[in-house]
């Protein structure tokens, strides 16, 4: 038996063989109404393969024929070419019983029984769709199965695939008669290119043949669940984003299929049960997003097969378990989104040199904060709201392009800003309150000039504050209630003409609020709070905008 794919060839050269035959034909025919003779023999020369015109070595010898004669020849050849042109078209055009059905070209004359039959063959073979769902009249397959052989007539078995997909999905992921519609879905279903229909994207010079390269229904009203034929999407499709949706169940193991994936975005959606591990075999993936929705379970491990990987969010799920150990050998990561789960274990020591955005809060970690200085280009740091304990590492000094670091709702102890913070010139946001910190605050806080947001409030920081802040000219918000801080608020914050809000109640205070301070309730301060309610604490403010 032939494979599918010679018995195709060799259906497709007999269809060739015969269109040729008939244009020949007809060619002919007008040769012959024409009434050339030197036209017409050279036609059936050509038709017949046995040259019925002499050469020219061999008419000049010869005596020229009597016209009866040539016409009688001429007649004869005339209907010997059409006996042979006949018998070859009929060739051509034969089915062998022998031959299986061939899928890779349809007749767009056939009858819709045998169409029914071939499409079935072609679906079945695909791996995706059981038989009984193809005749279940209420599933989406048997929907889309319909469509092709009552409304569609495309030909191409890859496109027969890429529109028996996307039909799939069309009607599994709507409603209509409970009023649950797409957004959109402009020319859905119609007998235009796949690459016009709402949200398929295809290369300018492949959108005649459907050739679909990325799937964009991100917030279109899909639900329900998305069906396995998902997979059966052209094979070089890159980019698949079905986010901001309401889609639900799990998700269909067939994506892995796609295995030139490059963007994959599935959340927010619905989607529960757990992330399939055989989303480790989509390796060229750059960006994977199945954020917001309500899968349970562990990471996979097989998640850091990803080395082309640079974005991977799965936070705001219910995540369990503990980070993958091997998280360094996804070595192009540069942004990793954990948060919102509930994640156990320790923060990995190993993590990847190449990460810009890190953010692991809202869990369940534990252990200490791993000495990651050596992270050069990393920008954001998020670890707050965990169980955290020990010391903030000196080494995150090293950090010197990290713009925000989250560290608040531990169980961290220890100086409340190491000194070597002094070196993080882009700091703009720190926040490491709700914490048990304890200690003064070191005078290199002063060289985080970029600094926008300081909260330091509920912890046992003691000691003055230092001079030195007032070169923080940047900073709009400084939250440092509920701690042991004493002595005179410095005249040197008045130079903080950015500041909108000021906490400082809750502490050992002495003394009057600065005039300098004061001004600047005339500007942007409009929130200063201290400890001046009462008269027995020795701390006055004539200008707080709340008094504790």
């Amino acid at each position: 038996m032939l494979n599918t794919f010679e018995n195709s060839q060799r259906f497709h050269q007999r269809r060739v063989e015969r269109e040729r035959h008939l244009a020949d034909m007809e060619v002919f025919s007008r040769v012959v109404e024409s009434d050339d003779d030197a036209a017409i023999m050279s036609m059936v020369d050509a038709l017949s393969g046995f040259p019925l015109v002499k050469t020219e070595e061999a008419s000049e010898s010869a005596p020229k024929m009597q016209k009866p004669m040539r016409t009688f020849f001429l007649c004869l050849a005339a209907i010997v070419a059409l006996v042979v042109v006949s018998t070859l078209s009929a060739f051509a055009g034969m089915k062998f019983e022998s031959d299986p059905v061939v899928p890779g070209d349809f007749e767009t004359f056939l009858a819709p029984n045998h169409r029914r039959e071939q499409l079935v063959s072609l679906i079945l073979e695909w791996g995706l769709t059981s038989r009984s769902r193809l005749e279940d009249g209420s599933s989406p397959a048997a929907s889309a199965l319909n469509w092709l052989v009552e409304v569609d007539t495309s030909t191409d078995r890859e496109d027969v695939r890429t529109r028996f997909a996307l039909a799939t999905l069309y009607y599994g992921t709507q409603s209509a008669s409970a009023g649950f519609s797409w957004s959109r879905s402009n020319h859905w279903l119609s007998k235009y290119p796949v690459c016009l229909w709402y949200g398929v994207y295809c290369h300018e010079e492949e959108i005649t043949v459907g050739r679909v390269r990325g799937l964009n229904l991100s917030s279109n009203g899909l639900i329900h669940t998305l069906p396995d034929e998902i997979g059966m999407l052209d094979l070089d499709i890159y980019s698949l984003d079905l986010s901001h949706n309401a889609l639900s169940g799990s998700m269909p193991e067939s994506i892995s299929r796609l295995r030139n994936l490059k963007d994959l975005y599935l959340g927010p959606n619905l989607f529960s049960a757990t992330l399939p591990s055989s989303f480790g075999q989509l390796v060229n993936l750059v960006h994977l997003f199945v954020n917001d929705c309500l899968l349970t379970g562990r990471i996979p491990y097989e998640l850091t097969n990803f080395t082309n990987l640079q974005a991977l969010g799965l936070h705001e799920n219910t995540l369990s378990g503990k980070i993958p150990r091997d998280l360094h050998l996804m070595t192009a990561l540069a942004v990793l989104y954990l948060d919102d789960n509930a994640l156990t274990g320790s923060i990995p020591a190993s993590i990847p040199q190449s990460l810009i955005d890190l953010r692991l809060r809202q869990n369940q970690l534990s252990g200490t904060i791993p000495r990651i200085g050596d992270l050069e280009i990393l920008q954001t740091l998020y670890i707050d709201s965990n169980r955290l304990t020990g010391s903030i590492p000196a080494e995150l000094g090293g950090l010197r392009l990290l713009h925000e670091f989250h560290a608040y709702q531990n169980d961290l102890t220890g100086s409340p800003i190491p000194s070597s913070f002094g070196n993080l010139g882009f700091l703009r946001i720190l926040y490491v309150d709700g914490n048990r910190l304890e200690g003064t605050l070191c005078s290199e806080l002063g060289l985080m000039h970029r600094l926008e947001s300081l909260f330091i409030h509920e912890n046992h920081i003691e000691g003055k504050l230092p001079v030195s802040m007032a070169m923080l000219t940047r900073l709009e918000y400084f939250i440092a209630h509920s701690n042991s801080i004493t002595g005179a608020i410095p005249s040197e914050l008045g130079a903080l003409t950015s500041l909108k809000k000021l906490e400082l109640h809750g502490n050992d205070f002495k003394g009057e609020v600065p005039m300098e301070i004061c001004d600047l309730t005339t500007s942007l301060l409009q929130d200063f709070t201290t400890d001046c309610a009462a008269d027995d604490v020795g701390f006055v403010c004539e200008c707080c905008s709340f008094c504790y």
